[in-house]
Protein backbone atom coordinates (compact mmCIF):
# COMPACT_ATOMS: atom_id res chain seq x y z
CA UNK A 1 0.00 0.00 0.00
CA UNK A 2 1.48 3.40 -1.05
CA UNK A 3 1.86 6.24 1.41
CA UNK A 4 -0.21 9.37 0.76
CA UNK A 5 2.21 11.64 2.71
CA UNK A 6 3.73 14.33 0.50
CA UNK A 7 7.06 16.01 1.30
CA UNK A 8 6.81 19.61 2.50
CA UNK A 9 7.87 22.36 0.12
CA UNK A 10 10.68 24.75 1.15
CA UNK A 11 8.17 27.51 1.91
CA UNK A 12 6.03 25.20 4.03
CA UNK A 13 9.12 23.99 5.87
CA UNK A 14 10.16 27.57 6.65
CA UNK A 15 6.68 28.41 7.98
CA UNK A 16 6.68 25.28 10.13
CA UNK A 17 10.11 26.14 11.52
CA UNK A 18 8.95 29.66 12.37
CA UNK A 19 5.88 28.27 14.11
CA UNK A 20 8.11 26.09 16.26
CA UNK A 21 10.38 28.99 17.31
CA UNK A 22 9.52 30.31 20.77
CA UNK A 23 8.21 33.88 20.80
CA UNK A 24 10.68 36.56 21.97
CA UNK A 25 10.48 37.29 25.66
CA UNK A 26 10.97 40.50 27.64
CA UNK A 27 14.47 41.03 29.05
CA UNK A 28 15.21 39.59 32.47
CA UNK A 29 16.60 41.67 35.32
CA UNK A 30 19.46 39.20 35.72
CA UNK A 31 20.42 39.69 32.08
CA UNK A 32 20.45 43.46 32.42
CA UNK A 33 22.40 43.39 35.68
CA UNK A 34 24.93 40.97 34.19
CA UNK A 35 25.89 43.65 31.66
CA UNK A 36 26.32 46.17 34.50
CA UNK A 37 28.48 43.66 36.39
CA UNK A 38 30.53 43.04 33.23
CA UNK A 39 31.11 46.79 32.95
CA UNK A 40 32.29 46.94 36.58
CA UNK A 41 34.69 44.01 36.12
CA UNK A 42 36.06 45.44 32.88
CA UNK A 43 36.69 48.81 34.52
CA UNK A 44 38.80 47.15 37.23
CA UNK A 45 40.61 44.91 34.72
CA UNK A 46 41.49 47.67 32.26
CA UNK A 47 42.56 50.05 35.01
CA UNK A 48 44.71 47.29 36.55
CA UNK A 49 46.34 46.54 33.19
CA UNK A 50 46.94 50.24 32.61
CA UNK A 51 48.55 50.53 36.04
CA UNK A 52 50.75 47.52 35.30
CA UNK A 53 51.95 48.96 31.99
CA UNK A 54 52.63 52.39 33.48
CA UNK A 55 54.35 50.72 36.46
CA UNK A 56 56.70 48.77 34.20
CA UNK A 57 57.57 51.98 32.35
CA UNK A 58 58.06 53.96 35.58
CA UNK A 59 60.32 51.39 37.24
CA UNK A 60 62.31 50.78 34.05
CA UNK A 61 63.33 54.44 33.82
CA UNK A 62 63.99 54.87 37.56
CA UNK A 63 67.19 54.20 39.44
CA UNK A 64 65.59 52.66 42.54
CA UNK A 65 62.28 51.15 43.67
CA UNK A 66 61.49 54.29 45.70
CA UNK A 67 62.14 56.49 42.69
CA UNK A 68 59.98 54.14 40.60
CA UNK A 69 57.06 54.59 42.99
CA UNK A 70 57.42 58.36 42.81
CA UNK A 71 57.63 58.27 39.02
CA UNK A 72 54.51 56.10 38.80
CA UNK A 73 52.58 58.42 41.12
CA UNK A 74 53.67 61.36 38.99
CA UNK A 75 52.52 59.67 35.78
CA UNK A 76 49.14 58.68 37.22
CA UNK A 77 48.55 62.22 38.50
CA UNK A 78 49.62 63.88 35.26
CA UNK A 79 47.33 64.96 32.44
CA UNK A 80 48.49 61.96 30.41
CA UNK A 81 47.78 59.55 33.26
CA UNK A 82 44.32 60.99 33.89
CA UNK A 83 43.52 60.88 30.19
CA UNK A 84 44.58 57.24 29.90
CA UNK A 85 42.58 56.32 33.02
CA UNK A 86 39.45 58.01 31.66
CA UNK A 87 39.84 56.33 28.26
CA UNK A 88 40.37 52.92 29.90
CA UNK A 89 37.21 53.35 31.98
CA UNK A 90 35.12 54.52 29.05
CA UNK A 91 36.44 51.67 26.88
CA UNK A 92 35.25 49.19 29.52
CA UNK A 93 31.75 50.72 29.52
CA UNK A 94 31.57 50.72 25.73
CA UNK A 95 32.68 47.07 25.52
CA UNK A 96 29.97 46.10 28.02
CA UNK A 97 27.29 47.97 26.06
CA UNK A 98 28.46 46.43 22.79
CA UNK A 99 28.50 42.94 24.30
CA UNK A 100 25.01 43.35 25.73
CA UNK A 101 23.55 44.54 22.45
CA UNK A 102 25.17 41.67 20.53
CA UNK A 103 22.93 39.21 22.38
CA UNK A 104 19.71 40.55 20.83
CA UNK A 105 18.29 40.76 17.30
CA UNK A 106 17.45 44.47 17.15
CA UNK A 107 19.98 46.88 15.67
CA UNK A 108 22.37 48.56 18.07
CA UNK A 109 21.04 51.98 17.08
CA UNK A 110 17.59 50.90 18.24
CA UNK A 111 18.81 49.18 21.40
CA UNK A 112 20.82 52.24 22.42
CA UNK A 113 18.05 54.67 21.54
CA UNK A 114 20.12 56.49 18.92
CA UNK A 115 17.16 57.78 16.97
CA UNK A 116 15.49 61.10 16.27
CA UNK A 117 14.15 62.63 19.51
CA UNK A 118 10.72 64.14 20.12
CA UNK A 119 12.24 67.51 21.01
CA UNK A 120 13.79 70.29 18.93
CA UNK A 121 17.00 72.33 19.31
CA UNK A 122 15.46 75.01 21.55
CA UNK A 123 13.97 72.32 23.77
CA UNK A 124 17.38 70.67 24.00
CA UNK A 125 18.90 74.00 25.01
CA UNK A 126 16.44 74.30 27.90
CA UNK A 127 17.25 70.73 28.94
CA UNK A 128 20.98 71.53 28.89
CA UNK A 129 20.49 74.42 31.33
CA UNK A 130 18.28 72.17 33.45
CA UNK A 131 21.12 69.67 33.58
CA UNK A 132 23.46 72.38 34.85
CA UNK A 133 21.03 73.13 37.68
CA UNK A 134 20.71 69.47 38.68
CA UNK A 135 24.50 69.16 38.53
CA UNK A 136 24.83 72.06 40.96
CA UNK A 137 22.28 70.43 43.25
CA UNK A 138 24.21 67.17 43.18
CA UNK A 139 27.47 68.90 44.04
CA UNK A 140 25.83 70.63 47.00
CA UNK A 141 24.41 67.34 48.26
CA UNK A 142 27.79 65.63 48.01
CA UNK A 143 29.82 68.57 49.36
CA UNK A 144 30.27 67.04 52.87
CA UNK A 145 31.97 64.05 51.24
CA UNK A 146 34.43 66.08 49.18
CA UNK A 147 37.14 66.19 51.81
CA UNK A 148 37.11 62.47 52.55
CA UNK A 149 35.88 60.55 49.49
CA UNK A 150 36.98 62.37 46.35
CA UNK A 151 40.33 61.00 45.17
CA UNK A 152 39.28 61.13 41.51
CA UNK A 153 38.00 64.70 41.71
CA UNK A 154 41.05 65.85 43.66
CA UNK A 155 43.42 64.42 41.03
CA UNK A 156 41.55 66.18 38.22
CA UNK A 157 41.46 69.49 40.11
CA UNK A 158 45.19 69.38 40.90
CA UNK A 159 46.13 68.41 37.36
CA UNK A 160 43.79 70.99 35.81
CA UNK A 161 45.40 73.76 37.85
CA UNK A 162 48.79 73.00 36.25
CA UNK A 163 47.57 72.77 32.64
CA UNK A 164 48.30 75.30 29.96
CA UNK A 165 45.39 76.56 27.89
CA UNK A 166 46.44 74.37 24.95
CA UNK A 167 46.79 71.27 27.13
CA UNK A 168 43.39 71.87 28.69
CA UNK A 169 41.81 72.30 25.25
CA UNK A 170 43.13 68.84 24.34
CA UNK A 171 42.07 67.37 27.70
CA UNK A 172 38.52 68.78 27.68
CA UNK A 173 37.05 66.30 25.15
CA UNK A 174 38.30 63.42 27.33
CA UNK A 175 36.22 64.62 30.29
CA UNK A 176 33.19 65.82 28.33
CA UNK A 177 32.66 64.36 24.86
CA UNK A 178 33.89 60.80 25.52
CA UNK A 179 32.07 60.19 28.85
CA UNK A 180 28.96 62.02 27.67
CA UNK A 181 28.60 59.73 24.67
CA UNK A 182 29.78 56.40 26.10
CA UNK A 183 28.00 56.64 29.45
CA UNK A 184 24.69 57.53 27.82
CA UNK A 185 25.08 54.59 25.42
CA UNK A 186 25.36 52.19 28.36
CA UNK A 187 23.25 53.70 31.15
CA UNK A 188 20.37 55.57 29.51
CA UNK A 189 20.71 53.64 26.27
CA UNK A 190 21.19 49.92 26.69
CA UNK A 191 20.43 49.44 30.40
CA UNK A 192 17.52 51.84 30.91
CA UNK A 193 15.77 50.96 27.67
CA UNK A 194 15.85 47.27 28.57
CA UNK A 195 14.72 47.99 32.12
CA UNK A 196 11.76 49.96 30.72
CA UNK A 197 10.57 46.74 29.09
CA UNK A 198 10.56 45.01 32.48
CA UNK A 199 9.87 47.76 35.05
CA UNK A 200 7.78 50.90 35.40
CA UNK A 201 9.63 54.12 34.42
CA UNK A 202 10.15 55.16 38.06
CA UNK A 203 12.05 51.96 38.83
CA UNK A 204 13.80 51.67 35.47
CA UNK A 205 15.20 55.19 35.75
CA UNK A 206 16.01 54.64 39.42
CA UNK A 207 17.96 51.45 38.83
CA UNK A 208 19.87 52.85 35.86
CA UNK A 209 20.80 55.88 37.99
CA UNK A 210 22.00 53.69 40.87
CA UNK A 211 24.20 51.68 38.49
CA UNK A 212 25.43 54.93 36.94
CA UNK A 213 26.41 56.23 40.37
CA UNK A 214 28.10 53.00 41.50
CA UNK A 215 30.25 52.76 38.38
CA UNK A 216 31.81 56.14 39.10
CA UNK A 217 33.79 54.22 41.78
CA UNK A 218 34.03 57.34 43.95
CA UNK A 219 31.61 58.11 46.77
CA UNK A 220 31.61 61.86 46.22
CA UNK A 221 31.06 61.54 42.47
CA UNK A 222 28.55 58.75 42.96
CA UNK A 223 26.35 60.90 45.19
CA UNK A 224 26.80 64.08 43.15
CA UNK A 225 25.68 62.48 39.86
CA UNK A 226 22.39 61.08 41.22
CA UNK A 227 20.24 64.18 40.45
CA UNK A 228 21.78 64.46 36.98
CA UNK A 229 21.35 60.72 36.40
CA UNK A 230 17.64 60.90 37.22
CA UNK A 231 17.20 63.99 35.02
CA UNK A 232 19.01 62.39 32.06
CA UNK A 233 16.98 59.23 32.56
CA UNK A 234 13.73 61.17 32.37
CA UNK A 235 14.97 63.01 29.28
CA UNK A 236 15.87 59.78 27.49
CA UNK A 237 12.54 58.20 28.44
CA UNK A 238 10.29 61.11 27.48
CA UNK A 239 12.10 62.08 24.26
CA UNK A 240 12.40 58.47 23.05
CA UNK A 241 16.08 58.99 22.27
CA UNK A 242 19.40 59.31 24.07
CA UNK A 243 20.65 62.11 21.79
CA UNK A 244 19.27 64.90 24.03
CA UNK A 245 20.77 63.15 27.07
CA UNK A 246 24.13 62.91 25.28
CA UNK A 247 24.03 66.61 24.42
CA UNK A 248 23.12 67.53 28.01
CA UNK A 249 25.80 65.26 29.50
CA UNK A 250 28.56 66.55 27.19
CA UNK A 251 27.55 70.19 27.70
CA UNK A 252 27.42 69.84 31.49
CA UNK A 253 30.82 68.15 31.75
CA UNK A 254 32.35 70.71 29.41
CA UNK A 255 30.88 73.66 31.33
CA UNK A 256 31.90 72.38 34.78
CA UNK A 257 35.49 71.69 33.74
CA UNK A 258 35.94 74.77 31.55
CA UNK A 259 34.52 77.21 34.09
CA UNK A 260 36.53 75.61 36.91
CA UNK A 261 39.66 75.96 34.74
CA UNK A 262 38.88 79.63 34.18
CA UNK A 263 38.57 80.13 37.94
CA UNK A 264 41.72 78.17 38.81
CA UNK A 265 43.82 79.99 36.21
CA UNK A 266 42.43 83.42 37.10
CA UNK A 267 41.56 84.14 33.47
CA UNK A 268 38.83 86.60 34.53
CA UNK A 269 38.40 88.85 37.52
CA UNK A 270 36.65 87.60 40.63
CA UNK A 271 33.75 89.97 40.07
CA UNK A 272 33.26 88.75 36.50
CA UNK A 273 33.52 85.13 37.60
CA UNK A 274 30.81 85.63 40.24
CA UNK A 275 28.54 87.60 37.88
CA UNK A 276 28.74 84.97 35.15
CA UNK A 277 28.17 82.17 37.67
CA UNK A 278 24.99 83.80 38.96
CA UNK A 279 23.80 84.46 35.40
CA UNK A 280 24.27 80.80 34.52
CA UNK A 281 22.45 79.83 37.71
CA UNK A 282 19.47 81.95 36.70
CA UNK A 283 19.44 80.47 33.20
CA UNK A 284 19.73 76.98 34.74
CA UNK A 285 16.65 77.53 36.91
CA UNK A 286 14.68 78.86 33.93
CA UNK A 287 15.90 76.01 31.73
CA UNK A 288 14.89 73.43 34.30
CA UNK A 289 11.36 74.83 34.63
CA UNK A 290 10.91 75.06 30.86
CA UNK A 291 12.41 71.59 30.47
CA UNK A 292 9.91 70.11 32.93
CA UNK A 293 7.02 71.62 30.94
CA UNK A 294 8.45 70.28 27.67
CA UNK A 295 9.01 66.79 29.04
CA UNK A 296 5.51 66.62 30.54
CA UNK A 297 4.00 67.33 27.13
CA UNK A 298 5.91 64.58 25.33
CA UNK A 299 4.50 61.11 24.79
CA UNK A 300 7.19 58.48 25.44
CA UNK A 301 7.88 55.93 22.72
CA UNK A 302 8.22 52.38 24.12
CA UNK A 303 11.56 50.69 23.34
CA UNK A 304 11.47 48.11 20.56
CA UNK A 305 11.04 44.49 21.62
CA UNK A 306 8.70 42.47 23.81
CA UNK A 307 7.70 43.94 27.16
CA UNK A 308 5.97 42.65 30.26
CA UNK A 309 3.43 45.43 29.66
CA UNK A 310 2.40 44.12 26.25
CA UNK A 311 -1.16 42.71 26.13
CA UNK A 312 -1.36 38.90 25.94
CA UNK A 313 -1.30 37.46 22.44
CA UNK A 314 -4.77 37.44 20.99
CA UNK A 315 -6.10 40.01 23.43
CA UNK A 316 -8.12 42.87 21.99
CA UNK A 317 -6.27 46.17 21.88
CA UNK A 318 -7.66 48.96 24.01
CA UNK A 319 -7.98 52.50 22.68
Amino acid sequence: MESTDQPLSDAEADVSAEDLDPPPRPPTLSGVLSVALLALVLVFVLQFLLGMVLGVIAFSISSSPQAGEETLAGILGSTLGLTLTILATQSALLIAAWNGASRHPHSRLEQYGLRRPHVGPLGCLALVFGTVLLGMVGQLLAAPLLQYFSTGVTAVVESRGEMSLLTFAAFLPCVSLVPGFVEEILFRGYLQRRLLRRLRPFWAIGWSTVIFAILHLDLYQGVSVIPVGIWLGVIAWRTGSIWPAIICHVAFNAWVNAWAFVGQQGLVSTATYVDVSYTVLGLAVAGFLIGVVILRRLQPTPPAGPSVFDPPEGAEAIG
